[in-house]
């Protein structure tokens, strides 16, 4: 796949390493947020963002501090999909809030968003990333559910090679 970046932002290094995974299948560049600059998203055809949700909800640090200038992009031409970590049983009601945060700036930009993700085989109680029954991208949970990683990113990284067609 040509012009596809994968970018992440990651404080503990589990979201790193999924951005590493999927990076490696779509055979692509991965990005930490902290080094590059914003601006260069309008180069590609899909940008994979990756956030972990931290806190109550929160969108990772290093992606708060880029929030206002990805809405001030033209993402028009520009396919984007999410993926978030978090943690569906001790923060059920918060579940990878932080790809809400993504999606509504680069829905904002003019970006398409997608690579949606079914919630189902998930505990969580509540999310702002789940909509009609689907998360906006791919869910992760690194402490219950670190066995079924490598199955869900293979199968979303083929969603996303689809729409790409």
């Amino acid at each position: 796949m040509e012009n596809v970046a994968v970018i992440y932002g990651s404080d503990s290094g589990s979201t790193k390493k999924v951005a590493a995974l999927i990076a490696q299948q779509l055979d692509v560049d991965c990005y930490d947020i902290a080094d590059i600059d914003v601006e260069d998203f309008e180069q590609y055809d899909l940008i994979v963002l990756g956030t972990p949700t931290v806190n109550k909800g929160e969108i990772q640090s290093d992606w708060d501090y880029v929030l206002d200038d990805i809405e001030d992009l033209n993402l028009a031409e520009t396919k984007v999909a999410i993926f978030g970590l978090g943690d569906q049983i001790e923060y059920s009601d918060t579940f990878v809030d932080g790809m809400a945060d993504l999606a509504e700036v680069c829905a904002d930009a003019g970006a398409n968003i997608i690579g949606q993700w079914s919630t189902e085989g998930y505990k969580h109680e509540d999310s702002r990333a789940e909509n009609d029954g689907k998360f906006i991208g791919l869910a992760i949970d690194m402490e219950r559910q670190a066995d079924m990683t490598p199955a869900r990113v293979e199968a979303w990284v083929s969603l996303l090679k689809t729409s790409m067609l």
